[in-house]
């Protein structure tokens, strides 16, 4: 998912001056159509679920890939195409830190996401050569690219499955259990105060 991500933000910061329109309303558009990425998948993440989020923002995408595809020479739609891409884009960003870290052990989120934005930057070294393809090759490239990561989002484990559980105990504290190996991992005392 990360990879996906990257590739399909540099690539589409490198192909909005070659877009059909004003190259800096274009560009307006881009960094506007960011805060509103920002925006958008914060409420999307405090009003649905992890994986309805990133299919929504996946769907913007989608939207934004046809749009290019079959009107290559609107430029009214050609700026809807710009907000949908960048909304899709940085919404997949913050969903898929969230995607991670509910399925990820908790131990290993850091590890795992540093990993992740590794291999998507050293990834992305492909994006001059998808930007400079003639239209709609880049577009087909990043609509193929999107729709495999989305595929691949249907062989994710459940939300929580590596979180511990948690027991209470009959001393007013609470035990931290590993779900798969049944063990404690930490007791807490709940009568302390920790204002």
């Amino acid at each position: 998912m990360a990879i996906a991500q990257m590739i399909q933000y540099c690539v589409a910061s490198l192909y909005v001056a070659k877009l059909p329109g004003n190259r800096y309303v274009n560009g307006i558009i881009f960094g506007v159509g960011e805060v509103f990425a920002m925006i958008f998948s914060s409420f999307l993440m405090n009003n649905v679920m992890d994986m309805t989020a990133f299919r929504i923002v996946y769907s913007c995408g989608l939207t934004s890939y046809l749009i290019l595809i079959l009107f290559p020479g609107s430029v009214a739609l050609t700026y809807l195409a710009n907000v949908l891409l960048i909304t899709s884009v940085g919404g997949w960003f913050n969903t898929q830190l969230l995607i991670l870290e509910m399925r990820v052990p908790p131990q290993s989120v850091g590890s795992v996401s540093a990993l992740a934005r590794t291999m998507a930057v050293g990834a992305s070294v492909i994006a001059p050569s998808v930007a400079n393809m003639t239209a709609p090759y880049p577009y087909l490239f990043l609509l193929s690219l999107a729709s495999f990561a989305f595929l691949w989002t249907f062989a994710l484990p459940a939300p929580g499955s590596n979180l511990p559980g948690v027991q209470k105990t009959a001393d007013l504290s609470v035990v931290l259990i590993d779900k798969n190996s049944n063990a404690p991992t930490h007791t807490m005392d709940m009568t302390s105060n920790y204002l």
